[in-house]
């Protein structure tokens, strides 16, 4: 039987974790730039943000999450932000995703949030359906918006 865990990311491994999360930000067309790396290291440097894992099945990495530390008095309180989630493509399909995340549910749970929140692209509606499975809800009366204080990325 396949063993899910969930390693933290430490100072010596942010290399590590910056490769990973280059490799999530290309597969959703999202930025990478020195901004995302900086932010990389603030929060593995400052646990007071949030938390980076790594995942590893049977001691094996193959992908990583980040649950940043919102707050939200609509919901109680504090939140979890779940910015990050990547399984490698090697290990999609197998269950890993919903195990990750029921793993990293109990963190939230233990770091006393009063739930989770994240953001899943339209067209990613495989995430979407673990999402659902998983008890996630959409906010159907909402849309998420954002004002940068940087520029967007532009199209290759």
């Amino acid at each position: 039987m396949n063993r899910l865990t969930l390693c933290p990311a430490t100072l010596q491994q942010i290399d590590e974790l910056a490769k990973y999360v280059r490799s999530y930000y290309e597969y959703d067309a999202l930025r990478f730039d020195e901004f995302v790396v900086g932010a990389i290291h603030e929060l593995v440097f400052d646990k007071s943000l949030g938390n980076a894992w790594f995942i590893h099945v049977n001691d094996q990495r193959c992908g990583y999450l980040i649950l940043t530390c919102g707050f939200d008095i609509e919901f109680g309180g504090r939140v979890g932000v779940l910015t990050d989630f990547f399984i490698d493509d090697d290990f999609r399909g197998q269950g890993f995703g919903k195990a990750a995340l029921d793993l990293v549910e109990e963190e939230a749970l233990q770091l006393g949030y009063r739930g989770i929140e994240l953001s899943v692209t339209h067209k990613n509606s495989r995430a979407q359906a673990i999402y659902r499975k998983c008890g996630f809800e959409p906010l159907e009366d909402r849309s998420q918006m954002i004002k940068r204080f940087f520029p967007a990325r532009t199209s290759d």
